[in-house]
């Protein structure tokens, strides 16, 4: 009983982000439907505040609530999972990562000069980059099936922000950040057993002595550690994203492939400001996850009326970049 009454708060908060959240997308599921606004809408304190800003110019009681569903997403992200952990900044701002093996002062006689720090001269000055999706429904599907609508609109935001995380793409200057992974070679190429790859990924991540390291394997490979000597040498691996490596947080994305990867998360600098979430039913788009249209240098394609075909398309907008502060904060093997 009294571990129940303790676990009261987190679950109050729960119900209350969960209220929140579909507040939130039944909100948006009326503008892409066309209906009124406040149809359909919980009597919950998150439906109340959404009745509350429809037709007002303040719009904050909207941003509060949109902002649970953004906590529900990142609640699901490798980023999230890490949240508290990485250094979190606005855009714009100059970063000055200071390494933790710096040593400097002592005892010092009276009159005599104190050591100076030798701090590091050069900083990363953040950027914003945008990460958005396109997302086409049936109308049928929105009326009549509105969780369906939810959970692919909540895993479609999961997967790309793990996969654009995990990527080792290139930076763009003012579109993207780099992937985590960009010019990082994987390392125990030698090793034969995954014990031995492990020691390999510790070793080079942040020389060995990283701030808030996390490791970030698929489902497969948690299986996998977890069943390394018959489950005696990871006993807390597990496939649920939850479970730990001698005490570092084993998180869980399809995004990490055949790869057992760590992240020191103290030399990783974010910006992560909001989620937008908007709809249309008379938009015109191009079907494709590949388009070569674009509003700067216009190029032919097909587009698909969303009215004529009775569909109505979801435009999710996530405002997120990040950058390692070291060129040794990540490190990753090879499992195959």
């Amino acid at each position: 009983m009294m571990a129940d009454m303790d676990r009261l708060p987190d679950l109050t908060r729960q119900l209350h982000t969960q209220n929140n959240v579909r507040a939130y997308l039944a909100y948006a599921r009326n503008k892409a439907l066309r209906r009124r606004p406040d149809a359909d809408l919980p009597d919950t304190p998150g439906g109340r505040a959404v009745k509350a800003a429809i037709g007002s110019t303040d719009d904050a009681a909207l941003r509060n609530v949109s902002s649970s569903y953004l906590a529900l997403v990142q609640r699901e992200t490798i980023l999230g999972r890490m949240q508290g952990a990485y250094l979190s900044a606005p855009p714009l701002a100059p970063i000055v990562d200071v390494n933790e093996n710096l040593i400097a002062g002592g005892f010092v006689a009276e009159g005599k000069g104190i050591p100076l720090a030798k701090m590091p001269i050069g900083t990363i000055v953040t950027e914003k980059a945008k990460l958005a999706a396109l997302m086409a429904f049936d109308k049928r599907t929105l009326e009549q099936a509105p969780r369906i609508f939810e959970s692919a609109l909540t895993n479609v935001l999961r997967r790309l922000e793990d996969r654009e995380l995990l990527s080792s793409t290139a930076a763009v200057a003012n579109v993207r950040p780099a992937g985590l992974l960009n010019g990082v070679a994987a390392v125990g190429n030698a090793a034969t057993s995954l014990p031995e790859k492990l020691a390999a990924v510790f070793a080079a991540c942040s020389s060995g002595s990283p701030r808030a390291p996390f490791l970030v394997v698929s489902a497969g490979t948690a299986l996998a550690l977890a069943a390394v000597n018959g489950g005696s040498a990871y006993p807390a691996a597990a496939v649920n994203g939850r479970g730990n490596l001698a005490g570092i947080p084993l998180l869980v994305s399809a995004a990490a492939g055949t790869k057992i990867i760590e992240i020191d998360a103290g030399h990783l600098v974010v910006v992560d400001e909001l989620l937008e979430v908007a709809e249309s039913e008379q938009a015109a788009i191009e079907m494709s996850d590949t388009p070569t249209g674009d509003a700067i240098a216009p190029a032919g394609g097909t587009l698909i009326s969303m009215y004529q075909t009775n569909a109505a398309v979801i435009r999710a907008t996530r405002f997120v970049w990040w950058k390692p502060t070291t060129p040794d904060a990540v490190a990753f093997c090879e499992t195959v």
